[in-house]
């Protein structure tokens, strides 16, 4: 497959050295060049994908080795694969639709097992679309396959997550099977693992009909680990706080603390990322401006600037962020609120 291109190194002042190989060398250059198989071809795509250098002709090359392979490719590939398209530059519409297809005729044919399906959940989170065969077949395979201890925890989890991102698609049966396991690592973990209490309360608060008698474990766990959360993960802490009205009062002992009445350059650095992520302020912003918060906490004169500056940007950020931000000017406005008593600190 050749990275970087091999035909033309020699223009580069370089050399293959071809001259001094006999043919058995060639041949296991050759072999070895092409060797790669699907599994490190996805995972290749993928590690890049998160890395900072980009160079196209990469990209070129690995989708042409990812067409060249994909009659391999098991559900794991074809996540890996998808996940990486979440970085747009790795993005490519045809070659996504055809591991969509590949992806449904291998569920089709039912040749995949419960972590591959799990992990292709995973994947589901950054698609618009998923083809409804997949989800099917997923969603049975889910309900009926045990869930053995050397399965990956942090998969179980993951999925969890990524079904409430397309809980419209996805058989609730299935969800309520994952949302179990979840609840059962929460209950035997002693360890405290803020993205599986996230999972959890997004379960909640996406599917009614799941029990929110775990709301209680997944917040007192919470409590427990609140210094080591971080700021993404207190966001999303205060907006399930708004919608499971649980006390985030708590927080205030994390290390991002956003109740807090001090000024420190910490406290600020926060303050100053959140402006930067409107998406992230948004979530802080549902919480901190509750209507159960709001009664039971004075809001900062930096929230009020965060809630500002974060309405200035709503251009930018999507209808369900606007929806929630909106949600927010009509609570403060039904405790009539007034914000301009708190846009400066006293005396300033």
């Amino acid at each position: 497959m050749g990275f970087p291109d091999v035909a033309k190194i020699e223009q580069r002042g370089g050399s293959l050295y071809t001259h001094l190989m006999d043919a058995p060398t060639l041949v296991m250059a050759l072999k070895l060049a092409m060797s790669l198989n699907s599994l490190m071809v996805s995972l290749l795509y993928l590690y890049f994908s998160e890395c900072p250098h980009f160079d196209y002709k990469f990209v070129a090359t690995f989708v042409g080795r990812i067409l060249a392979t994909l009659n391999k490719f098991t559900l794991d590939e074809c996540a890996n694969v998808l996940m990486a398209m979440k970085n747009p530059q790795y993005y490519h519409e045809k070659t996504q639709l055809l591991i969509l297809a590949h992806a449904e005729s291998v569920c089709l044919t039912c040749k995949m097992n419960l972590e591959q399906s799990l992990h292709f959940l995973v994947a589901c989170r950054y698609l618009e679309k998923v083809p409804e065969n997949i989800l099917i077949a997923i969603g049975e395979l889910v309900q009926v396959e045990p869930f053995n201890e050397d399965l990956d925890k942090d998969l179980i989890h993951e999925a969890l997550d990524s079904c409430c991102c397309i809980h419209s698609n996805i058989n609730v049966l299935a969800v309520a099977r994952i949302y179990r396991e979840c609840c059962k690592a929460l209950e035997s973990d002693t360890t405290i693992h803020h993205e599986r209490n996230l999972a959890i309360l997004n379960a909640i608060a996406t599917y009614p009909h799941l029990e929110p008698n775990y709301t209680d474990l997944a917040v007192a766990s919470m409590h427990k680990g609140i210094a080591d959360a971080t700021l993404e993960q207190q966001c999303r802490y205060l907006y399930f706080s708004s919608i499971l009205e649980f006390n985030a009062r708590i927080l205030v002992q994390g290390k991002c603390n956003l109740y807090t009445t001090q000024t420190s350059p910490e406290v600020m650095k926060h303050h100053k990322t959140l402006q930067e992520e409107p998406k992230l302020a948004v979530a802080a912003l549902a919480g901190i401006f509750s209507k159960h918060s709001i009664q039971s906490n004075i809001p900062r004169p930096l929230h009020v600037q965060m809630l500002n500056s974060t309405s200035q940007k709503m251009d930018t950020l999507d209808p369900n962020d606007v929806a929630i931000l909106r949600n927010v000017t009509s609570e403060l406005e039904s405790v009539n609120f007034n914000k301009s008593i708190y846009a400066t600190e006293p005396g300033t």
